[in-house]
Order: structure tokens, then C-alpha cells, then sequence
């Protein structure tokens, strides 16, 4: 018996599912390259020089907020990521001289420190 016509059937049948698993592969790789490219940038420093020297730094996936405090009292600054877009009011406002939450890319710049 001549099965050359089941040889050509499962080659063809492998060339679909290569295929599709090579448009499956790209569409996952180029959503992760995608996700990379979203990350928030925030400026970040524990200082009590007022953060002049703070670092720009890439903020974890579920951190989508830069946060900027100022305790003048003790001399304490702090700039970073958070997850957090309430945190001036809910982490005890009333000890911040000055407190920003923002969310764009590296917005917690030095405009009240």
C-alpha cells in the first residue's frame, strides 16, 4: 500500500501547528516587551538633605504612583514608588509638612523640597 499521501497529510498538519504556535510565541513575547515599556518611573531617596541626589528608578508592576514627603520637623525626606494613590491622606496626614502623590513619570520631582 502507498501511504505517501499520509506522510504529505501530517507534514502539512505539522506546518499549521508550527504555525500557529510560532504567531502564538510572538504574540506573548512582544506583550511582555509591551508590559516592560509600562512601568512607572519615579524618583526615589531616604535622606535628610532634602533627596537632592535621589535616584530615578523603575517602579514594581502594581506601584502605579510616585510619592513625595517632606517631614521638616525631623529633617526627613522621602521620595519613591507606592501603590497607595491615597497615601497623604491615609498614612497619618498630619505629620507631613508637605505630601504629593502623582502618576506620571518621575513626577515626584523636588517642587515643595
Amino acid at each position: 500500500m502507498n501511504y505517501g499521501w499520509l506522510r504529505q497529510y501530517n507534514r502539512l498538519t505539522e506546518n499549521k501547528v508550527i504555525s500557529k504556535m510560532s504567531k502564538i510565541l510572538y504574540a506573548l513575547l512582544l506583550s511582555s516587551l509591551v508590559s516592560l515599556g509600562t512601568s512607572l518611573k519615579c524618583f526615589s531617596c531616604n535622606s535628610e538633605d532634602s533627596c537632592k541626589n535621589a535616584t530615578s528608578v523603575i517602579c514594581d508592576d502594581e506601584e502605579n504612583y510616585c510619592l513625595s514627603l517632606e517631614l521638616t520637623q525631623v529633617q526627613i525626606y522621602h521620595r519613591g514608588c507606592t501603590t497607595d494613590k491615597n497615601y497623604c491622606k491615609t498614612e497619618n496626614p498630619t505629620i507631613y509638612t508637605q505630601c504629593n502623590v502623582c502618576d506620571s513619570d518621575e513626577c515626584n520631582t523636588d517642587k515643595f523640597m
